[in-house]
């Protein structure tokens, strides 16, 4: 499977490049499958975050209205779909999508029911969210990882930014509290990082890695 203020902005960029973090498409330069699987879990989590093209301000036509969203945050594919993958809101999941070509899920995602444009994403976005559900899906509800193999990759890739204990940014919860709040969305994060800021993502490695780290950040003091 092609599978937070930081103490050094140049250090967590710096880190980011090194395992394919893609937080903005580059028209001067292509994609790599790996930025664009990084990209793609981006898009799925807050698209309006990291791209220049239109954002809707009606609410989706597929929301629920029991739901009670309104507004643009109902184009966020996370809101309907979840960071389980497995549907939210009364909204069927996308783990059934899982392995369809990319192409197919672009189909998709500009027809009918989904309805998103050439003008709200281009065609690396497509493309990007595309391999996402295509390639980078994966069963969270079944994941399970080893805490001690864990502990040694925050130690010396997260660490740097959240301290050992996970509480060194201070404008933002401790990230033991975070995980065990919301571990679909933690581990969702961990593994594509959070649209608008520099933290690398996981995506470009194996997805057991950050499986590893979501365990034993669970264990990490709230």
């Amino acid at each position: 499977m092609i599978r937070h203020k930081s103490i050094s902005k140049t250090i967590a960029i710096g880190l980011g490049a090194a395992i394919g973090v893609a937080a903005m498409a580059s028209s001067a330069q292509a994609l790599t499958d790996e930025g664009k699987l990084q990209r793609g879990g981006l898009l799925y989590d807050w698209y309006y975050k990291i791209t220049e093209g239109d954002v809707p301000g009606d609410t989706h036509p597929a929301m629920p209205e029991a739901a009670g969203q309104t507004g643009k945050k109902t184009w966020r594919c996370v809101n309907c779909h979840g960071y389980s993958y497995t549907g939210d809101v009364g909204v069927k999941g996308i783990m059934g999508a899982s392995g369809k070509s990319p192409a197919d899920v672009i189909a998709i995602l500009k027809n009918d029911t989904h309805k998103y444009t050439d003008a709200i994403f281009n065609q690396t976005d497509f493309e990007s969210l595309g391999l996402f559900v295509s390639k980078g899906l994966i069963d969270v509800a079944g994941a399970k990882g080893d805490a001690a193999k864990g502990q040694g990759y925050f130690e010396t890739i997260c660490a740097v930014c959240h301290g050992k204990d996970g509480k060194k940014i201070t404008d933002m919860p401790p990230v033991g509290a975070v995980v065990n709040e919301l571990p679909d969305r933690a581990l969702h994060r961990i593994r594509f990082s959070k649209p608008g800021v520099d933290m690398p993502g996981m995506s470009a490695l194996p997805a057991d890695v950050a499986i590893d780290i979501w365990e034993y950040t669970k264990t990490l003091p709230k």
